[in-house]
């Protein structure tokens, strides 16, 4: 029974994620054809500069959502919706304040990254959904851990197809494409799809509105050190097995991120 729960689950996964790139890839051929193939390859830099904010604003919440979550399970007595209100909290904790940090350095980090102070609006807008994106993450996290894959696969659809319908909307009335409007359209696009699958997974709960009262009611805990040390080193993981795979972003081995970055913080 459990062998063929995992070849179900992992069956769906791979369709939707099969799904998920067919889609990105005709949103880019449209992008192609309507802005052109430079303004593309702006809209790729902001994209690839918003993944690594909301990486440093959520700490990859997902993950040690879903790995916390299953250690949890785990034990006899173990409380799950504990562990999500940590990961909540946590990631509250570290995302308000980076959103923070990021929305009033937006205009010297457009410069920097984006090579363009005209961005520095799109900046400020994505980095208002960066808090809420971290919940979704730990939310997606924990359906995961509890093996109801089928919820978050289903809110990345709902993410995507939203994302692709308000961006071409926007793009469409558009007279005159530019960069700052273009990735204005962009951000837009994302926040919206961002609130949207967090209405989603509100129709999913992991108990009839748990993971809510264990994020006002146990927020507090998160003083807890050890839980806190526990998801940094998690993340330093994942950055040292990026670095060794080879795939870390550009931008951090240029600037010197690394592992020893995060065990320092």
């Amino acid at each position: 029974m459990q062998r063929k729960s995992i070849l179900k689950d992992t069956i769906q996964l791979t369709v939707v994620q099969f799904f998920l790139e067919w889609v990105s890839l005709l949103l880019n051929v449209w992008l192609t054809h309507r802005i052109g193939t430079a303004t593309v390859g702006i809209v790729a830099l902001t994209g690839s500069f918003f993944q690594l904010a909301a990486v440093a604003a959520n700490g990859n919440g997902f993950l040690c959502t879903s790995r916390f979550v299953s250690e949890e399970l785990g034990k006899p007595n173990g409380n799950p919706n504990r562990v999500l209100g940590y990961a909540i909290g946590f990631c509250l904790l570290l995302g308000i304040p980076v959103s923070a940090l990021i929305f009033c350095s937006a205009e010297p980090l457009s410069l920097r990254f984006l090579k363009s102070a005209d961005l520095a609006a799109a900046v400020r807008i994505f980095t208002l959904i960066l808090p809420l994106g971290g919940v979704c993450s730990c939310l997606k996290g924990y359906l995961n851990a509890v093996c109801r894959v089928a919820d978050p696969a289903i809110c990345d659809i709902i993410e995507c197809l939203s994302r692709c319908v308000v961006l071409m909307l926007l793009l469409q009335l558009q007279s005159v494409h530019t960069n700052a409007s273009v990735c204005m359209a962009m951000a837009y696009s994302t926040g919206c799809s961002t609130i949207l699958g967090f209405f989603c997974l509100l129709e999913k709960p992991p108990a009839p509105y748990g993971y809510l009262f264990a994020l006002f009611w146990q927020i507090h805990s998160c003083s807890d050190t050890r839980f806190i040390r526990r998801m940094l080193n998690s993340c330093s993981e994942q950055h040292q097995r990026c670095f060794d795979s080879g795939h870390a972003p550009t931008s951090w081995k240029l600037h010197g991120i690394g592992t020893e970055s995060v065990r320092h913080i």
